[in-house]
């Protein structure tokens, strides 16, 4: 499987996972004695949309690391944003191959400072 290929997979099941965001949000209150557990759940979940058929997500995280919630919470924006950094960079080392072979110097030819690569791959992905 080539990292096209992968990466396409990897866009596949993004836009097929539940809509965000996603919060985590400590899953003891309430409990005595506190478990160590965290819920991960969409908006959809505490406010059940009109439309019954609206994805909703709650799931459990047993642990007693708020960051281990919050990573699995973060997974879709932060996925969404590699992925736009991932498609910037690729796009500009496809150019940079262009433009090498455009001028016959083959591809270890330097056409852009590295200064100039860096700001051609700042992504703000939203």
């Amino acid at each position: 499987m080539s990292e096209n290929d992968k990466l396409d997979d990897i866009r596949v099941r993004l836009a097929a996972a539940t809509p965000g965001p996603w919060e985590a949000y400590d899953a003891n209150e309430g409990e005595w004695p506190p478990r160590p557990m965290w819920c991960v759940a969409n908006d959809a979940f505490h406010n059940p949309p009109v439309d019954e058929d609206a994805p909703w997500l709650a799931v459990e995280v047993h642990t007693g690391v708020k960051e281990d919630a919050e990573f699995i919470a973060n997974a879709p924006a932060d996925v969404a944003h590699l992925l736009a950094v991932v498609e910037a960079i690729s796009g500009h080392l496809e150019l940079a191959e262009r433009m090498c072979e455009a001028n016959g110097t083959g591809k270890d030819f330097a056409v852009v400072s590295v200064e100039q690569l860096r700001a051609a791959i700042s992504v703000d992905a939203k």
